[in-house]
């Protein structure tokens, strides 16, 4: 989505600090679904990579992959330039770019609409070994994410013993845990895995 995209952008720019090039080129090699941390990283292995390069690359290969690169960076910043949300600055070791108040406000609107996104419900499901509980306390203000949840819970085959209770032998897949944070649903659900002995182990 076109939303998700510049979230994205204004995320990675709000927190790696980076050249106008490096950062560009780490985004799109990196995946436009990468973390910052992840994009950070791109940007530090594709440096020692271009090291490598000048040493017995080929140039004309080089010049043509740096316009090309060059090309997609201008069109996935120029609009966020002629909007408003990112300045760019020369500095001595060349361009690069902040976010504006405009951008700030931006990015937080944006990430306030995407957290009351709701995902879809249907993850992969895998039976587990081990005896799941999933207890929650999700306001009614919040009903449509409550809702949510259980219909989740339900695809993956957790069986409900009260409204708020729920019981499983199934594995929790990451993705439904990084949608809980998503939804900033973290510090109403708790997930506990019952062990051999009957001892509690906390998941989130």
């Amino acid at each position: 989505m076109k939303g998700d995209l510049t979230l994205k952008v204004l995320d990675t720019i709000a927190e790696i600090a980076g050249g106008a090039f490096d950062l560009c080129e780490a985004i799109l090699v990196a995946g436009y679904g990468a973390s910052p941390a992840r994009i950070e990283y791109t940007m530090h292995c594709l440096s020692k990579q271009r090291g490598k390069k000048e040493v017995g690359g080929n140039e004309e290969v080089q010049k043509r992959e740096t316009k090309e690169l060059l090309q997609k960076y201008y069109n996935l910043v120029s609009k966020l330039k002629r909007d408003g949300l990112i300045a760019e600055h020369v500095r001595e070791k060349g361009k690069f770019f902040t976010l504006t108040a405009k951008g700030g406000r931006k990015r937080e609107a944006l990430r306030a609409r995407k957290s009351r996104e709701l995902p879809p419900t249907l993850y992969r499901k895998e039976t587990g070994s081990r005896l799941i509980i999933v207890a929650f306390d999700i306001p009614e203000k919040e009903r449509g994410k409550r809702e949510w949840l259980r219909t989740a819970l339900r695809h993956l085959n957790l069986r409900m013993v009260q409204r708020s209770v729920w019981l499983g032998k199934v594995k929790i897949p990451k993705e439904f845990l990084d949608d809980i944070r998503l939804l900033r649903l973290i510090d109403r659900i708790e997930i506990f895995e019952v062990g051999n002995a009957g001892s509690l182990r906390h998941v989130i």
